[in-house]
């Protein structure tokens, strides 16, 4: 008697099967939109955000996390955060100087404290996201933070200190120190245009080694 074979090529593949095609994520964001290898909800990936969960997801879930990866939107909309939050305590310690409060240093301290770390560590996942070390960001804070002390060495060291500053380098220097003020700052600037555009990058689609690629809940 002939045997009847199955015919199995056009059947879909069961759920959980070993070698069953991943789903698209509809909710990620760009290059991201595809999660290989993982299927889309696995726990253990990052959140993509929005805008009021992105200030908790740093803030606090993730305050000193430097571990992981964050997308896009969770780095640029906390950064907008810590934008307004910027412009708040620059009026409020505006207005604690208008009223001779001892205290107008009080609301940058705790601005200093709050947010340095959440946005060190932010851009460090953002940095893993696309696939780079995080300390690529410890070093650039380095570089840049020596760099503007000296910028600020040669200001001091000029005869007239800021008084006659103009928009770009202090209209007091002249000389050598012009020169070396002007190279200082470009590279300030090189370097500041450099690192947005790799905090502008799109992650590494699916998991790299730092984690899985982020989606959204």
């Amino acid at each position: 008697m002939r045997k009847r074979r199955c015919r199995t090529n056009n059947l879909p593949p069961m759920r959980g099967q070993i070698g069953a095609d991943v789903p698209d994520n509809p909710y990620a964001i760009g290059s991201q939109s595809r999660v290989v290898g993982r299927r889309v909800g696995d726990p253990d990936a990052p959140e993509v955000p929005g805008f009021t969960r992105a200030l908790r997801i740093c803030l606090v879930e993730k305050h000193c996390c430097f571990r992981g990866r964050a997308s896009r939107s969770e780095y640029w909309l906390f950064f907008l955060w810590w934008f307004l939050f910027r412009i708040g305590v620059i009026v409020t310690s505006f207005l604690l100087i208008l009223l001779d409060s001892p205290f107008y240093l009080v609301p940058v301290v705790v601005f200093f404290l709050c947010f340095f770390l959440s946005m060190l560590s932010a851009a460090v996942r953002r940095f893993h996201d696309v696939g780079l070390s995080g300390w690529i960001v410890v070093l650039y804070e380095l570089i840049v933070f020596a760099l503007s002390a000296a910028r600020l060495a040669i200001e001091e060291t000029a005869a007239s200190g800021l008084k006659n500053e103009g928009f770009f380098i202090p209209t007091n220097l002249s000389g050598g120190s012009l020169v070396l003020y002007v190279i200082l700052q470009c590279v300030v600037w090189a370097l500041r245009i450099g690192f947005i555009v790799v905090l502008c990058w799109p992650g590494a689609k699916g998991p790299n080694k730092y984690g899985p690629a982020p989606w959204k809940r």
